[in-house]
């Protein structure tokens, strides 16, 4: 179980209650952010993070390397599919055989 999160802020469910997220989901929001937050960024776990929104020029093993480097501490999900284009990259994840995709853009120059 964790608090679920929408828009970078918990999520409150219409009583001003914390929603929580289990199962597959949580892990999947766990994925997001493993990939989404800048590695060194959270102050708790410096190791935590991705630099993919760096990565722009990289070849896609590399960032496919990148991802499962990124991930490895959610042990629940499969990494199905990888798509990078100019904008970022879109990752298909398999939790309990459902998929949930992750997208990452790239900063601009």
């Amino acid at each position: 179980m964790d608090t679920k999160i929408e828009n970078g802020d918990f999520a409150i469910d219409s009583s001003g209650h914390l929603m929580e997220i289990y199962g597959a989901n949580e892990a999947a929001q766990s994925l997001e952010i493993c990939l989404k937050v800048p590695k060194g960024a959270f102050v708790y776990d410096p190791t935590m993070g991705s630099r993919l929104a760096k990565m722009k020029d990289a070849p896609e093993d590399v960032l496919r390397r990148e991802i499962l480097e990124a991930v490895e501490r959610v042990t629940v999900a499969e990494l199905d599919s990888l798509t990078v284009d100019d904008s970022g990259v879109c990752a298909v994840f398999v939790i309990d055989g459902e998929e949930f995709e992750i997208s990452c853009d790239f900063e601009e120059e």
